[in-house]
């Protein structure tokens, strides 16, 4: 109906005076208006909250999470004091992750040993952005299993 009444409007000279067409023009251009907002904050960017400089953790996976919005990996790493730290890398939705990468749910096991590049968070948290700027390596087979287009190799690996 709505669709009818404006294609009526705009395409056979319908005439404005139609409070029909009137109220059907404005609550398409409301809709339109709405839509168009919500697709523009829907996505946000790391808005500063992660180091510009890459850094190196090796860890041993405990699960990937393969999830909309992100697909996130939980990694043990042990840091300087000899402790087992819980790391979240984050990365893109599975559907990127397989067409670009070819990734599956089923690429890492618990228990393999990774080598990640990526940004981490200002503040110390242990979060690792692996969007941009970033790569994951087999730790044992050297094998390289994504890495972004704009990768920045870190100068040494980071203990947390």
């Amino acid at each position: 109906m709505l669709f009818k009444s404006i294609t009526n409007y705009l395409f056979l000279g319908g005439s404005m005076r139609n409070k029909t067409v009137k109220k059907s023009l404005i609550k398409f251009a409301v809709f339109v208006g709405l839509f168009l907002a919500s697709a523009t904050f829907a996505h946000h960017g790391d808005a500063g909250r992660y180091e510009d400089a890459t850094t190196v953790l090796m860890g041993t996976v405990v699960t990937l999470q393969f999830i909309n919005p992100h697909s996130k990996l939980i990694v043990d790493v042990i840091n300087a004091n000899d402790e087992s730290v819980r790391w979240q890398a984050e990365f893109s939705n599975p559907g990127r992750m397989n067409s670009e990468f070819g990734w599956t749910r089923d690429i890492l096991k618990p228990g393999e040993k990774v080598t990640l590049t990526g940004r981490v968070r200002k503040g110390g948290a242990p979060l690792m952005n692996l969007t941009e700027k970033a790569q994951v390596v087999m730790t044992e087979s050297g094998k390289q299993i994504y890495q972004t287009e704009n990768f920045v190799a870190a100068s040494a690996a980071v203990t947390p």
